[in-house]
């Protein structure tokens, strides 16, 4: 009888030890995945030096969110000095420049941004230029760079659609 209940007791352990096992096991594989697979946390931060690339930026942020539902942005104004230190960093993704910045390690394209409009949530509020030119900038992003709606962004800021 004892050695029934010694058996017994073994087989319960030994069940309940796999069924955790399993359990850390699939939790583990899902922390590994999120890890390896950058899509998982979609998250844009984009620095300009420019005011008046806002509204541009702004409305293909706009456009990007409806096509990549579970996309967050943040846009962070700043001197130039300042943005090519939080890129170097890691602190944004891409900036808009002027075209006299370099940095090494970075792909580059020079854009010409139109002026328009900065829409505001209760109404709408005019951005003015002292010219009302478009203005020429260039935007700096990481070799290597492969995630979808980096690459959406990169091309409408070029003036190419999707």
């Amino acid at each position: 009888m004892e050695a029934f209940v010694l058996l017994g007791g073994f087989a319960a352990v030994a069940v309940f030890g796999y069924f955790l096992m399993s359990k850390l096991d699939n939790w583990l594989a899902t922390l590994q995945n999120s890890e390896n697979d950058p899509d998982v946390i979609s998250e844009i931060r984009i620095g300009t030096s420019q005011l008046d690339s806002v509204p541009s930026v702004s409305a293909i942020l706009k456009e990007l969110s409806c096509q990549y539902p579970e996309l967050h942005s943040a846009l962070v104004l700043g001197q130039e000095q300042e943005l090519t230190h939080a890129f170097a960093r890691g602190s944004v993704d891409l900036v808009i420049v002027s075209v006299h910045t370099t940095m090494s390690l970075a792909r580059r394209q020079n854009i010409t941004l139109p002026t328009q409009p900065v829409d505001i949530a209760d109404g709408t509020v005019e951005l003015r230029l002292l010219e009302q030119d478009s203005t020429h900038q260039q935007i700096l992003w990481k070799n290597g760079e492969s995630r979808p709606y980096m690459l959406e962004l990169i091309h409408r800021l070029c003036g190419q659609e999707g």
